[in-house]
């Protein structure tokens, strides 16, 4: 099934931009995504996802945002959905990450 590309850009949550871009084709779908969690800062998750028979993923993850920062993301998204569990939560630290996600399967 060929469903051409999606792409979501400058979508803004809590005032921070969040780019995702996705492009499907066939059984395969590429991914280039940037969370800005502050004006200085940002998570990139890019890489393919291949279904079917020869399942394969390669996903690269880097991020130095401050934990405080996502959380302020994280309490926004579920203010719309009218969550309030996590009205009290605090967070403090940073996540210093940059790894990559590999995994393939063939299916015959």
């Amino acid at each position: 099934m060929e469903l051409g590309g999606f792409t979501l850009s400058e979508m803004r949550l809590n005032n921070n931009r969040i780019d995702i871009n996705l492009k499907f084709a066939g059984e395969k779908i590429d991914i280039a995504s940037n969370l800005y969690t502050a004006q200085n800062e940002v998570s990139t998750l890019s890489g393919t996802i291949k279904t079917g028979k020869k399942t394969n993923i390669d996903l690269t993850f880097k991020s130095g945002a401050e934990l405080a920062n996502i959380l302020k993301i994280a309490k926004a998204f579920a203010v719309t959905f009218n969550i309030k569990d996590l009205e009290t939560l605090t967070a403090n630290g940073k996540i210093d990450a940059n790894f990559n996600i590999n995994y393939e399967q063939n299916l015959y």
